[in-house]
Formats: structure tokens, sequence, C-alpha cells
């Protein structure tokens, strides 16, 4: 786990639940982004990978709004775009290496991101 979240001392059981919930996912993303070896990417691993940062999109999704009527959900918030930008950077390399081999891989269509409720 590379970052705690602070919260404030009144936050909830709930929010701790949530980060919990977060930093298993930061933890998943950061391990699986570490281990993929991008130079020896084939054109389905790539579309894989896409999927995989999807999910974890969506599970940060579910968490927040699991979580959404707790008194830190702006810090939650706060913490899980760490958490999408881990992904994004992630999404960028594997972007670079569809656009060498545009003609064979189709490229799938990212979920929005969006706040709360969306």
């Amino acid at each position: 786990m590379s970052n705690v979240a602070a919260f404030p001392a009144q936050s909830s059981a709930s929010a701790s639940k949530a980060v919990h919930r977060l930093n298993e996912i930061w933890t998943s993303v950061e391990t699986f982004t570490r281990q993929v070896e991008y130079d020896r990417v084939t054109p389905v691993d790539m579309l894989r990978i896409l999927r995989i940062f999807n999910t974890a999109n969506s599970c940060i999704r579910i968490v927040l709004l699991d979580f959404k009527d707790d008194p830190a959900i702006d810090q939650l918030v706060s913490y899980s775009c760490g958490i999408t930008g881990m992904i994004e950077q992630a999404r960028q390399k594997v972007a670079g290496l569809i656009d060498g081999s545009r003609e064979r891989v189709p490229i799938p269509k990212p979920f929005p991101a969006g706040r709360l409720g969306d």
C-alpha cells in the first residue's frame, strides 16, 4: 500500500471499512501494474489488462456508492482519486502499445469516470 488516508477522529466506523476496501483495490492494481511486462504484451493481453482496469474502476465506484452517506465521503473520494490516477497511467501505457498495433486490436471504450450516483 503506497498511501494512507488520514480521516478525522469523528469519522464513522463505516469509513474505515471503505478505506479497507479501497486499500485492497489499490494493492491489487499496484501489484498488477508492477507485474505487467509492457514490452511483451500481446494484443489479447492488452484487452485483458484494459478489462481489469475497467473492473477496478467499477469496484471503486461501488465502494463510493456504498458509503455515499458517510460523513467522510469527501475524503474517500479524494483517496480513490489516487487509485484511479494509477490506473490511468497504466492505461496510457497500454494505449501507447495499442497505437502501435491499431489494425490488430479493437480499442475498448473505458467506462466514464464520474462522481457518486453517476
